[in-house]
């Protein structure tokens, strides 16, 4: 009888020093995992606090002058600007204007043809100044007036100065006598040898 209640004693302090083994071990573990879960939790929490809390940054204060200045339109204000006026070069072929050419053959008017042949010889004197005389010795204002003698071959003789300075015409001569001889039409050369009288304004 006795050896039964001490083995039944040993069994029962056996048991119940299991019994507290086994609850140590139950409640280190699943405390363990209490505190990691209420660890976790509690970093959620402060990161959605911190994702709440964060302040939406504001457009700075340059930015909304700026949009209001792009907003507010500028009046165009025109400023006129002068050209400066450049004088025009001397030009010696005043008083000449270029036309289409009409040959003498084409007028039946003798008259006419003879004016025609005498704007001929006039625009051909002019070119031959453009081409030979040097502009720097032409004082603008000045003019001179020759007269010639054309025969009926087109050439000319008693080329003379009528009216104007002499070394302006001595300057001119040779461009003068370049023009010629000249081809008179068949019609026109009945009232040939005729004077020829020219005014040269420069």
């Amino acid at each position: 009888m006795k050896a039964k209640n001490k083995s039944f004693i040993e069994d029962v302090v056996i048991l119940f020093i299991l019994g507290i083994i086994i609850y140590f071990i139950y409640s280190f573990f699943f405390s363990t995992e209490e505190k990691v879960e209420k660890v976790k939790i509690v970093e959620n929490k402060t990161t959605i606090e911190k994702k709440i809390n964060i302040p939406t940054p504001k457009e700075p204060i340059i930015n909304e002058i700026k949009k209001e200045e792009e907003i507010i339109p500028t009046p165009a204000v025109t400023i006129p600007v002068e050209t400066p006026k450049t004088e025009n070069p001397v030009e010696t072929k005043v008083n000449t204007v270029i036309e289409e050419k009409v040959s003498t053959s084409e007028i039946t008017d003798p008259k006419a043809k003879i004016e025609l042949f005498y704007k001929t010889i006039k625009e051909n004197i002019y070119k031959n100044i453009d081409k030979n005389v040097d502009k720097d010795k032409i004082k603008t204002g000045e003019h001179i007036e020759f007269r010639l003698t054309i025969l009926k071959d087109g050439g000319y003789e008693q080329l003379n100065s009528t009216k104007g300075d002499k070394d302006y015409f001595e300057l001119f001569r040779s461009s003068i006598k370049e023009a010629f001889p000249v081809k008179i039409d068949n019609s026109l050369k009945e009232s040939f040898p005729r004077y020829f009288r020219m005014e040269i304004v420069f």
